[in-house]
């Protein structure tokens, strides 16, 4: 019975994190103890799938103890021809932490700075050192059906001539049609063969959020709500112009970069918040380490009304020019971060929808638990919901609360979701959120067509109340009565 295993992509950009997070989420509600180990990080501050895992699943592990060497380390050992000395170090790091844990998941190395072919030759000698059976990642981004079906047919016979066990092949952002087409092309023709998954591109997984690019451009937050933070960017645009020319290149998704001393654009940039004719912006950078002066300031924090509690937009202060900042801000790559629940939403909710979990679990073969941890409890009541789906009705519609545990649901494709309230109130509040609630039904009680039936069923149930048609119309206005109603019915 395997205690471990290996994920290794066959590119960069694979994705790896959201594999690594689908395999984790599975694995946690039937293991006590659970690893996770990067054999190399990359340079430049703690590792991004460490992080997320570590603090996810809240492991008693030290950071330290989930990698082996940093990427200009493992170099190093390379130029000097220590190789062996490498992989050694790699399993004796390895076989400390294995000894904590009833099963470890292995991520390999991301193909930066060295060349494919041996890196590819690493990461199969190393799955094989630490007797791991591998999970190969192919990327379909891009890719027609064709070049596909060749990808994973070579990384199939590439990693068996090198000794390894292969547990199954993951086809991950593919981005052709098909998909069912070419899942039927791919699937093994005995029970003897590891199987294939497919999982499609999601685009909110590719895109950066302004805080990654604040990250990255090591910028100081004048105004930096976490929420805000979170909110993906769709373009970059450079305000250069005058605002009256600047306003009509703003989109949906915008990270607005500035001169800190364009109080023009600052101010009328962030006025599209209250806009209901504008998009809404991920968020603004002012460049040139300049920041907005007393006055101009007094007058952002005045924006605060009674209605807005909190005003979301981030802006964000960086010391580069302008050209500079751009040029960073385009350069910056999309990671799966702990702190952005929709991202990890939308991740699980793709790798649970397109891998067959009991084949992937039965070829894993882990041992099993009867603790219950809440990982496992979520999980339980998520496969619960999923096996007997339902429809939800909440009354609550214009509740940030209920909002934002609605886009987890639906990302989660948990269940079917109501809404409901003021129309207009929970679709500016949506937008001013940066939620996505597409799959989600809003319904206004005051307009619909099921007020007048509802109002009669109602008086029938009640009249030896003494309710008489009139009380029984007026209550099917309030989302309690309208929404018990709609469950009733």
């Amino acid at each position: 019975m395997s205690n471990n295993l290996y994920i290794t992509s066959m590119a960069p950009r694979s994705g790896k994190a959201v594999i690594s997070l689908g395999i984790m989420e599975m694995l946690s509600r039937r293991i006590r103890k659970i690893g996770f180990f990067r054999p190399i990080i990359p340079e430049g501050g703690p590792d991004n799938n460490i992080q997320l895992i570590l603090k996810r699943y809240d492991l008693d592990i030290p950071y330290e103890a989930m990698y082996a060497y940093t990427h200009d380390d493992a170099l190093d050992m390379i130029a000097r021809g220590e190789s062996d000395d490498l992989i050694k170090g790699i399993v004796a790091k390895y076989k400390n932490l294995e000894r904590q844990c009833k099963f470890v998941l292995c991520e390999g190395t991301d193909y930066t700075g060295v060349s494919s072919a041996f890196e590819f030759d690493f990461n199969a000698a190393l799955a094989n050192n630490l007797g791991a059976p591998i999970l190969p990642i192919i990327i379909g981004r891009c890719k027609t059906m064709d070049e596909v079906r060749d990808a994973v047919r070579i990384a199939v016979e590439a990693f068996d001539n090198q000794g390894c066990v292969i547990l199954a092949t993951i086809v991950n952002r593919y981005t052709g049609e098909d998909l069912s087409v070419l899942l039927e092309q791919l699937q093994p023709l005995s029970e003897k063969q590891p199987p294939v998954f497919i999982i499609p591109n999601e685009d909110i997984l590719g895109k950066s959020t302004v805080g990654e690019i604040a990250r990255a451009l090591t910028g100081n937050c004048i105004q930096c709500e976490p929420d805000g933070m979170n909110r993906e960017v769709q373009h970059v645009v450079v305000a250069a112009m005058q605002l009256r020319n600047f306003l009509d290149h703003i989109e949906e998704g915008s990270l607005i970069i500035t001169p800190g001393d364009r109080a023009d654009i600052i101010l009328g940039t962030l006025a599209t918040f209250f806009s209901e004719t504008y998009p809404n912006i991920a968020g603004i950078v002012l460049t040139g380490d300049l920041t907005p002066e007393p006055p101009v300031q007094r007058l952002i924090d005045g924006l605060r009304s009674t209605q807005v509690s909190r005003l979301p937009t981030p802006v964000i202060s960086v010391a580069t020019d302008t050209y500079q900042t751009a040029t960073n801000a385009h350069a910056v790559r999309s990671s799966l971060t702990p702190d952005n629940n929709r991202k990890i939403a939308t991740a699980l909710g793709l790798f649970e929808s397109h891998v067959d979990m009991e084949v992937l679990e039965a070829r894993i073969a882990v041992t099993h638990s009867t603790r219950l941890t809440p990982i496992m409890f979520q999980y339980q009541l998520i496969e619960r919901a999923k096996t007997n789906r339902r429809h939800i009705v909440l009354p609550e519609g214009v509740e940030e609360r209920i909002l934002r545990a609605a886009e987890i649901l639906s990302r989660r494709q948990v269940a079917d979701l109501t809404l409901l309230g003021d129309t207009q109130k929970i679709e500016k509040k949506i937008t001013n959120l940066g939620l996505q609630l597409k799959d989600v039904d809003i319904v206004d009680p005051l307009t619909s067509a099921w007020r007048d039936s509802y109002a009669d069923i109602y008086y029938e149930l009640r009249k030896h109340k003494g309710i008489n048609q009139e009380m029984a119309r007026d209550a099917m206005t309030d989302v309690s009565y309208f929404g018990t109603m709609m469950v009733y019915q």
